[in-house]
């Protein structure tokens, strides 16, 4: 069985309840609590090195805890020694359909390295289907799909991703599933359709397929702390296309194996919608 880790700051009492009701109601008992990184807590040279004018990445103070508190989470899950674990943001809002993610091979079987679970109701493009688990259809990542609130992730993708130079100099999202960040068109993501998770502030209407919501749960204490230490960097001609250098020969070979990056975007529909 998957072992599932959500993200929680110490002061979010009402986000940890919300996460905790929904994982019960599910009967995911194989849970963990991995207290997330606060500002104050990040080491005095991570934090320069990520608001140095110099960094290419528009990150704030509040994105590097942000990515400090998945590495954390991946710690605890490598430390383990399993082959694949669930990583979730206290925000997650999920339907029962995240269920038939936890048999604990669902990568193995579907030859993926990381599974994004959430959609942010952004367009996307998407490729052609890699096969389902349970209702809920695989399909090709072939463009960026920010955030991560909730995603399956193997052992070797994140041993990689802590080990990456860039780790804590571009936001977590744009990191496992970004334009220039580490892994897409590098290696096998995949995305559930339709998602079986998404953010609470992306929920349309009270749904019933999540259970409810305490009140104020979705207000973030990231996002008003992304405008802390964020300065406009105006990036370099030079800058702009080294990195564009580093992904283009991955985009090249993902377009010969699959027309997917030239496909129409659209957004993935949340399993909870009604």
């Amino acid at each position: 069985m998957t072992h599932v880790y959500f993200i929680n700051l110490d002061h979010r009492v009402d986000r940890r309840s919300s996460i905790e009701q929904q994982l019960q109601r599910l009967g995911i008992i194989r849970f963990e609590r991995v207290p997330a990184v606060t500002i104050a807590e990040v080491p005095a040279d991570i934090l320069a090195q990520g608001l140095a004018a110099e960094n290419f990445w528009r990150v704030s103070a509040g994105d590097i805890a942000c990515g400090l508190s998945h590495q954390r989470a991946w710690s605890h899950f490598l430390a383990t020694g399993a082959q694949e674990a669930i990583i979730l943001e206290d925000d997650a809002a999920m339907t029962d359909t995240l269920l038939s993610f936890l048999g604990g091979d669902v990568l193995a079987r579907t030859g993926a390295d990381l599974i994004k679970l959430e959609t942010s109701r952004d367009r996307i493009r998407l490729g052609r289907t890699s096969g389902k688990v349970g209702n809920t259809e695989l399909l090709e990542l072939a463009s960026s799909h920010v955030r991560s609130c909730g995603y399956l992730i193997s052992a070797s993708t994140a041993a990689e991703a802590l080990r990456h130079p860039a780790a804590n100099l571009m936001g977590v999202d744009r990191l496992l599933f970004g334009h220039f960040g580490a892994f897409l068109w590098r290696k096998r993501i995949l995305q559930a359709y339709p998602a079986p998770i998404t953010q609470l502030d992306r929920l349309r209407d009270a749904n019933p397929a999540t259970g409810p919501v305490p009140a104020g749960s979705a207000k973030s204490d990231i996002k008003p702390q992304k405008a802390i230490g964020r300065h406009r960097r105006k990036r370099s001609v030079r800058a702009a296309l080294a990195c564009e250098l580093k992904v283009l020969l991955p985009r090249l070979l993902q377009m010969v194996r699959s027309p997917a990056v030239l496909a129409k975007p659209r957004p993935v529909p949340f399993a909870g919608d009604r």
